[in-house]
């Protein structure tokens, strides 16, 4: 378990911080540890990691070294994380076997400490001073401080550099915000923009989904002058070159928009395609909702190869809030 991981997870805290990089005069206390917390910045530069028994030592060193040179340079202890990700991995393969049968309740970790200079508002930020901070002088240490790598050819040592894997990367100690995988894409509002049946326009928070098409192919934001028909075109220029999908949902919702069903239909064109609903309702147990999904439930439009099928179970649907 020598790995040094440097990722993270979950909900990015904003923290005011004035920039960073070389500071006129940052305090470089002998007797202090300057430990990374997220009150640094969201950003910062991984100047290097450590493995071993000496690794708190030697990463206390070199950010004493760090300060005294005008970097605010912090330590960051990464064993406990490891020990966690270690114990969960061995948890998981001896998961069916009973704990007095395990051949390993354990499993050793080495100690794991990495330096950092912080903290930056943005990734940006961080990146221009990478440069800067592999030009810092190196520290005053014994040989065996340094890393070493040996020429195949010449079979000369040479020492490599304390700075040579400075990165810009996320502050460890700050959570990383995911993206919400069901929020809606703020794309579509421009994709469906002046469209007949705009789902957008519903005004009601659920919807009845009946049918969906999906797209030949992935629909990208252009510019915000882009008409829907033409980021949906085939190749061909006018309004009425539709993507099939597209052309085809818009079809069904004014089959049941009309005679005989008179619905309120809507369409909802994303990037990958086009969902057909039915009716705006103020919850998904609506009785009016539950009776006409009974209604619709596997209704087809024509006879031929080319009928249309709605779906066999119409599912309640939330109405995109954008």
């Amino acid at each position: 378990m020598r790995r040094f991981l440097f990722a993270l997870a979950g909900v990015l805290v904003l923290v005011a911080v004035p920039p960073a990089g070389r500071a006129a005069r940052v305090e470089a206390d002998p007797n202090k540890e300057y430990v990374l917390g997220p009150e640094v910045g969201p950003y910062v530069i991984c100047v290097k990691g450590y493995v071993g028994y000496r690794a708190q030592e030697l990463a206390n060193r070199l950010v004493l070294h760090l300060r005294r040179n005008g970097w605010p340079a912090y330590v960051y202890d990464f064993t406990p994380e490891e020990k966690r990700k270690a114990q969960e991995w061995l948890d998981d393969r001896y998961k069916n076997v009973p704990p007095e049968a395990r051949p390993h309740k354990t499993i050793h970790v080495e100690p794991q400490w990495g330096v950092f200079v912080g903290g930056y508002r943005d990734f940006d930020g961080a990146s221009h001073d990478v440069p800067k901070v592999k030009q810092a002088p190196w520290p005053e240490a014994d040989k065996t401080d340094f890393d070493h790598f040996t020429d195949a050819k010449t079979r000369q040592i040479y020492q490599v550099s304390p700075y040579a894997q400075c990165i810009a990367t996320h502050n460890p100690t700050v959570r990383v915000e995911k993206p919400d995988p069901n929020a809606p894409d703020p794309f579509w509002k421009e994709l469906n923009a002046g469209r007949p049946y705009n789902l957008l326009a519903c005004g009601k928070p659920w919807t009845l989904a009946v049918k969906q098409f999906q797209a030949t192919g992935v629909v990208q934001p252009r510019s915000a002058s882009s008409q829907f028909l033409d980021m949906l075109g085939l190749g061909g220029k006018g309004n009425d070159v539709l993507d099939a999908s597209a052309r085809q949902a818009e079809e069904v919702a004014k089959v049941l928009s009309g005679k005989p069903f008179h619905y309120k239909a809507y369409v909802l064109h994303t990037r990958t395609g086009s969902i057909v609903t039915v009716g705006g309702y103020d919850h998904k147990d609506d009785k009016e909702l539950l009776q006409t999904a009974e209604k619709l439930r596997g209704m087809r439009f024509g006879l031929d190869a080319n009928a249309i099928q709605l779906f066999a179970q119409p599912l309640p649907m939330p109405v995109p809030q954008l």
